[in-house]
């Protein structure tokens, strides 16, 4: 699936040079607003947690996200649990996030075998499924053209980074050596596009153009060597064509996991800061961090002030997206594996999502301001080409969105089960998604 890029650093610097030459569709920095937001999942036995976090305790949740991932329920299921997300989000003052995360579920839902990556490399040669899956990311975009408030949708974490570092080369800066079927798909909408990873991320921006231009397109930037080789990352994002917003994982900065209250190894916190830099100047957009742990994530950057909040944000941080999994009292979660361990006696970390819930509120009573070197405080939004942003405002709050598939999640951390569907619908998905929970971690492996 992935060929050559045999000189990655050159790879990410000759297609940096000669790609874009227009602006985003819409300035994120004029969604985001003034200050750094913070957002939640909304799935799983987390219930009402978002809401009483909000109407209670003071939290303003900048962001509500859900997976959208394949199912078989019928359209007007799905879209009427969808639209009722992003009714939520809009009481909540937050932009409603929809994950479009399906490369991988429609091969195992079509009985393709192997690991994650090659089931993905299979589906993205398919005439057959990539047709599909570009009927499915319309269904998602004429559904939030339904809406009247901007919505996010964040499409295919993992799968990005997989075209990346898993498919033959360990580290492809070169998107157009991916093969994938984009006009050989036979999907009229993409006629005339390379069958490539490149003529797929132009695809998306152009599907979004023709059917929903009001929707805000997030391209998943993987942080899969933890800092490291940044430019395999520009590099393959500059074939990408001109999204709105970037979106990543969370940052891996503990040498121990087990002991995440204990301070950010500063070696790995300046590779990441460095990356970040690199990749969100090189878009020319800001990066939302997604499916961030909570303990963690809350107690190193919303604890007694917003220091270290400031270094991630002056290299390109516009968000922070917690996510919220477990059984049992919602108060009561934690992350899983080792970032759910409990900290020793007179440790003020917590690691729960009261914890969570009680720094959120505190900061956002006093969120933090752009910095001057981050791309929001410098109108950030132009894109590769760092041509003007194009219009698209919409203020801070406002939020909505749609999706092909269900979404939700219960399980691990990272998880994207099964949620039911609105007004008594059931969004019925293939049983064992939980998996992916995990493997996120697993993937995301150090630099060799």
């Amino acid at each position: 699936m992935r060929i050559t890029a045999f000189m990655p650093w050159l790879a990410g610097a000759s297609l940096c040079a000669g790609v874009a030459s227009a602006a985003p569709a819409h300035a994120i920095c004029d969604d985001l607003g003034p200050t750094l937001g913070v957002g939640v999942s909304s799935f799983s036995a987390a219930g009402d947690w978002p809401t009483t976090a909000a109407r209670e305790h003071g939290v303003d949740w900048r962001f509500l996200y859900i997976y959208v991932l394949p199912t078989d329920d019928p359209r007007p299921d799905v879209q009427g649990y969808l639209l009722s997300k992003i009714e939520l989000a809009r009481s909540l003052g937050a932009m409603p996030v929809f994950t479009f995360y399906q490369l991988l579920q429609i091969g195992q839902r079509a009985g393709v075998t192997g690991s994650e990556p090659e089931v993905v490399q299979k589906v993205l040669e398919d005439r057959d499924r990539m047709r599909e899956y570009f009927e499915s990311f319309v269904f998602v975009l004429q559904t939030s053209a339904m809406a009247d408030v901007p919505v996010l949708v964040h499409v295919e974490p993992d799968s990005w980074g997989f075209m990346m570092w898993a498919m033959g080369v360990e580290g492809n800066a070169d998107a157009t050596s991916v093969p994938v079927a984009v006009a050989s798909s036979g999907h009229p909408d993409v006629a005339g596009f390379p069958d490539h990873a490149g003529g797929l991320g132009r695809a998306l921006v152009k599907l979004r153009d023709q059917h929903a231009p009001s929707v805000r397109l997030g391209w998943h930037a993987s942080n899969f060597r933890v800092g490291q080789r940044p430019e395999v990352v520009t590099g393959f994002y500059s074939s990408m064509g001109e999204w709105d917003v970037l979106i990543g994982e969370n940052f891996h900065l503990n040498v121990d996991d087990a002991v995440w209250w204990a301070p950010w190894d500063e070696a790995l916190l300046q590779a990441n800061l460095g990356w970040l830099e690199a990749v969100t100047s090189s878009a020319g957009v800001p990066l939302l961090t997604w499916q961030e742990r909570i303990g963690t994530t809350d107690w190193h950057l919303f604890e007694g002030g917003t220091t270290m909040l400031e270094r991630f944000a002056a290299a390109g941080l516009g968000g922070v997206m917690f996510e919220l999994l477990g059984s049992g009292d919602p108060d009561d979660f934690r992350a899983s594996g080792p970032y759910g361990a409990v900290p020793p006696a007179g440790s003020m970390a917590g690691g729960t999502a009261a914890d969570m819930r009680a720094r959120l509120a505190a900061y956002s009573a006093s969120p933090l301001t752009w910095p001057a070197s981050s791309p929001c405080a410098q109108g950030g939004g132009a894109g590769n080409s760092g041509a003007t942003a194009g219009a698209g405002g919409g203020g801070a709050t406002a939020g909505a969105g749609g999706g092909a598939g269900s979404s939700g999640a219960t399980g691990d951390e990272g998880g994207c089960q099964v949620q039911p569907g609105a007004r008594g619908a059931g969004v019925a998905l293939s049983a064992g998604l939980g998996a992916l929970a995990a493997g996120l971690l697993r993937r995301r492996r150090p630099p060799r």
